[in-house]
């Protein structure tokens, strides 16, 4: 990956609603041209990660399983539509 340009999306309010502390996969709504946009970027060789605060879980409304759950779900949605993220990461702080 070294030497790649890469894309950096911020979940919350760019890929999906930001509706406060999204963990579950019943509260995720992608936003429209999401999916798409991650595909294009795909498509063009440019790596696509996704970065996220999630300071819920300092605040011990979830934690790092459910994130990390939430996020192969997003993976297996963007692979029915052809698309990939190539690392998720995110700030589990305040």
């Amino acid at each position: 990956m070294a030497g790649r340009p890469a894309v950096f999306f911020d979940r919350d309010g760019c890929l999906n609603e930001d509706s406060g502390y999204v963990h579950r996969r019943q509260d995720f709504h992608w936003l429209p041209g999401a999916k798409a946009a991650v595909r294009l970027v795909n498509r063009t060789g440019v790596l696509a990660f996704v970065v996220t605060n999630q300071s819920g879980i300092a605040r011990g409304l979830y934690g790092p399983a459910e994130v990390d759950a939430l996020h192969a779900w997003m993976s297996a949605e963007l692979a029915r539509d052809g698309a990939w993220i190539d690392a998720y990461r995110y700030c589990p702080h305040h």
